[in-house]
């Protein structure tokens, strides 16, 4: 049978292509959301969802107390701070194509930092770090969730599957959902999981029909349970899914605001956590004030492609 690829979400099968063939089908997708605490917005006066950076830092600022922090960063997490902090801010800076990361061009050189966006995303990050919950500089993804879940931050921006669980919380209902804004283009990171055919199996003909029967709609089986793999473009034009599922109002931004999906870096490379690392340790220097902005960015660079090339 032909595998109805028309069924799965624009963006998530970049990483089941290989030189213009398909090898596979995505089996769960994510994507970097902001979230924000409705019922705060109207409290503080707030009647704009931030579409840009300048918004953003100007609600965080206007929402900020000693109770509540006006948003959280998660500055203690390899892929947390890198890519659900730093590269939210670096992808919009720069006109990207579908394939493109960010992070490295085709011939794998590091161009996070080709026109000053790597250095600008550093500081962006700077002008939020005074609006942050006490202990930001340890947070992961646990406990970025759990601030804005439990109600001691009102903003937060990271990837959806990291965030599943915060209509689970007290604040349950109270949360509206919206793409990360961005600087100057409607860009978004798209990441997820793969199941690819593997070329030694000997049962690659049931390998196939089982990816043309997901296709079909066998993803509707990750919803038995009130979830989505967000692979399934019916379940995103599904209104009792989206009212089951409020992050899903995303993709909404998505038509509205005609946002380009872009791979999530830096996915080339099979040294990725490696890299990913020292990336992370520099732009931390950055944020921290332990480097300038411009010093952490030379670093970085340099070190990623010392990485990269062995």
């Amino acid at each position: 049978p032909d595998i109805n690829y028309g069924n799965v979400t624009e963006g998530s099968l970049q990483y089941s292509i290989y030189q213009g063939k398909h090898y596979g089908l995505p089996l769960a997708m994510t994507i970097p959301v902001f979230i924000y605490r409705r019922d705060l917005f109207e409290k503080a006066g707030i009647d704009k969802v931030p579409v840009t950076w300048d918004e953003y830092v100007a609600a965080a600022k206007k929402l900020h107390s000693s109770d509540v922090a006006g948003n959280t960063l998660c500055l203690g997490g390899q892929d947390a701070h890198m890519s659900g902090d730093w590269m939210t801010r670096v992808m919009g800076m720069t006109k990207l194509a579908p394939t493109d990361d960010g992070c490295f061009n085709d011939a794998n050189e590091p161009v996070f930092n080709s026109e000053g966006q790597g250095e600008h995303a550093i500081e962006r990050l700077k002008e939020v770090l005074q609006y942050c919950p006490q202990g930001v500089s340890g947070f992961d993804y646990p406990e970025g969730q759990s601030a804005i879940g439990q109600g001691t931050a009102a903003m937060i921006i990271s990837w959806s599957d990291a965030l599943s669980g915060i209509e689970s919380g007290p604040h349950a209902g109270k949360f509206g959902y919206a793409v990360a804004p961005t600087e100057k283009f409607q860009q978004s990171m798209i990441g997820g999981w793969t199941v690819v055919l593997n070329a030694a199996s000997k049962k690659q003909a049931e390998g196939y029909k089982f990816l043309a029967w997901l296709a079909d709609g066998g993803y509707k089986y990750f919803s038995e349970a009130g979830e989505t793999s967000i692979c399934y473009k019916p379940d995103l034009e599904n209104p009792e899914m989206i009212k089951k599922i409020p992050g899903l109002h995303v993709f909404e931004d998505f038509k509205t605001r005609g946002t380009q999906p872009i791979a999530i870096p830096p996915y080339r490379l099979t040294n990725a956590v490696e890299v990913q690392r020292a990336i992370y340790e520099e732009v931390l220097a950055g944020v921290t004030g332990r480097k300038t902005p411009k010093t952490a960015m030379v670093d970085a660079v340099d070190r990623a492609a010392k990485l990269v090339k062995g």
